[in-house]
């Protein structure tokens, strides 16, 4: 008998309603159904990490002569390279800041909005990338 096919330790392979870049934070769009942005300050509907960039549908996006997908494998769980828009220490816990970065999470965060930790051994300094280990 066959099961029914699931995915396991991600990525999903999402389409994107704006342009968006490798490491930048995802959540749905709400104005466009099915389609991810990049994610706001607090968002509590994070659902990964773009693993590459991506431009929406008729953008016409260029990337050295070659059209840029429309698609991204959103990484959610795992280690993976991402912006920090404040610096972290290493297992710090995180959230999500504005423009698909990361921050540290205040002590009062609610649950919902940690995103992962901080897992770069010497911490990460403010608009820098390091690494953060997802548990979305």
């Amino acid at each position: 008998m066959a099961g029914t096919p699931f995915l396991t330790l991600g990525p999903d392979t999402v389409e994107v309603s704006v342009a968006v870049a490798a490491g930048q934070g995802l959540e749905p769009d709400p104005d466009h159904p099915g389609k991810v942005r990049p994610w706001s300050a607090g968002s509590d509907r994070c659902i990964g990490i773009a693993r590459t960039q991506a431009a929406p549908t008729g953008s016409n996006a260029q990337n050295n002569f070659a059209p840029v997908p429309r698609t991204t494998a959103a990484q959610y769980v795992g280690d993976i390279r991402v912006v920090y828009a404040a610096a972290a220490a290493w297992m710090e816990p995180l959230m999500a800041a504005e423009n698909g970065q990361v921050t540290p999470a205040p002590d009062a965060t609610p649950p919902e909005q940690i995103i992962g930790r901080c897992s770069e051994p010497a911490g990460v300094t403010a608009g820098a990338t390091g690494r953060a280990r997802l548990s979305l």
